[in-house]
């Protein structure tokens, strides 16, 4: 007969409610999984073969060619191959930005100057720099950048670099920029990933694109076939079942919204106006830490902060979402709780 001690190291833990991590958690994996299973015999051939299956469905999807396109594992490894690509460049990011773009930056020896922020990108100056990084929506706001302004960029400069992330493209109503615009742009480079709108952040898969002269410059400081079998396999399948994986973005829309009218009518709480159904959040002291100890013991809650690598400020924390209504209520719940004047916290 089981003992209690046993008994309560088999039982089944609380569920955890991540608010956290950007990804679509709606996202219907079950027919993935199956079709995975299915072709598990994969994990003993070369990916060479499904390489170039997923690089000419993904071309042929985004409007470009197929050396235009540069598989990569994951959309930090395309940071990284760019950043190497033109090493020592002197290169301009804006704040808030990801750690992960500023540790690329610094291990290819590149001199970082840090704009205060990205909104009016047309008063930017962009004398002696050589690549600008940009994100839309950024990932630790939720600021977007609208398509024009990216364009005007492009053609006022056509001397610079310009890099971005679309990585949560998906996650906007407002047409963005597209990775066809290389063909247009030879001065601009698109990176992108599949781990969030697909809630595939485990298989590590994404691309860049680019004119084709820079896409084989890139190639240089890659690792071949670096993305695995199962992992392209798991691309096949998403790229051949577009509509099983499309977000209901207008809904999640209004849910991000009504979650950041309910936190905002907590005294001393600030939400920041974000076109991305995530972020952030200042709080009314530097306690972000303390309030996330507190919401992961005291309700299973785990919410962004810097001390996850995101470029958040002490009294910063950054939230996405659930899928179930409740689940967001119960956010609200703990951050009221922790600020209550009876909470001993």
């Amino acid at each position: 007969m089981p003992t209690r001690n046993n008994r309560e190291k088999h039982s089944v833990p609380k569920q955890l409610h991540d608010f956290k991590t950007l990804t679509w958690k709606g996202a219907p994996l079950d027919g993935l999984k199956e079709y995975l299973m299915e072709n598990i015999d994969l994990i003993s051939t070369h990916p060479q073969e499904e390489t170039s299956v997923v690089q000419n469905l993904l071309s042929r999807r985004m409007e470009v060619k197929n050396d235009e396109l540069l598989l990569t594992n994951g959309a930090l490894s395309a940071y990284y191959i760019i950043a190497k690509a033109y090493h020592g460049a002197r290169s301009l990011i804006f704040r808030p930005t990801t750690n992960e773009v500023r540790e690329a930056l610094s291990w290819a020896e590149h001199e970082v100057v840090e704009g205060a922020d990205g909104k009016d990108l047309s008063k930017v100056d962009l004398t002696d720099i050589d690549i600008v990084w940009l994100q839309t929506p950024n990932s630790p706001d939720g600021r977007s950048l609208p398509r024009r302004k990216i364009l005007a960029l492009l053609k006022a400069h056509p001397d610079k670099k310009f890099v971005v992330d679309l990585s949560m493209a998906n996650y906007l109503i407002e047409p963005g920029i597209k990775a066809s615009d290389v063909e247009k742009y030879p001065n601009l480079v698109v990176l992108s990933s599949f781990s969030y709108s697909y809630n595939l952040l485990g298989l590590r898969i994404g691309y860049l694109v680019a004119e084709a002269t820079k896409v084989a410059q890139f190639a240089t400081y890659a690792l071949p076939y670096s993305v695995g079998t199962m992992a392209l396999s798991a691309i096949h399948y998403v790229l051949v079942h577009p509509a099983v994986f499309t977000i209901p973005l207008r809904k999640w829309l209004r849910e991000s919204q009504d979650l950041a009218d309910l936190l905002g009518r907590i005294e001393g709480v600030e939400v920041k106006p974000s076109n991305a159904p995530f972020f952030t959040v200042n709080l009314p002291g530097d306690d972000a830490r303390e309030l996330t100890e507190f919401l992961l013991k005291k309700h299973n809650i785990l919410v962004g902060t810097a001390d996850d690598n995101i470029d958040l400020d002490a009294n910063q924390i950054r939230v996405c979402p659930q899928a179930k209504y409740d689940t967001n209520e119960l956010l609200v719940t703990g951050i009221t709780e922790f600020y209550s004047p009876q909470s001993t916290n």
